[in-house]
């Protein structure tokens, strides 16, 4: 489900041209927000600004309990 079908009792038009243009953006990158952080960043890196990256996590094995839900 898109945000646009949630049902509202007032459509503001800035929001809905800015969710229209996100969705449109979402899209180019076939939704995968991997696609999107790198365009993103090189976007930030091409006007100038800093990115911060991290190297990944190492994975914490979670207590039985939490898996089970």
């Amino acid at each position: 489900m898109k945000i646009q079908d949630v049902e509202m009792p007032y459509r503001d038009p800035i929001v809905a041209e800015l969710r229209a243009f996100r969705e449109a953006y979402a899209a180019r990158f076939h939704y995968d927000i991997r696609a999107i952080i790198h365009d993103l960043q090189a976007k930030t890196r091409a006007a100038g600004g800093q990115t911060v990256t991290h190297p990944p996590r190492p994975a914490q094995p979670r207590p039985v309990a939490e898996r089970v839900r």
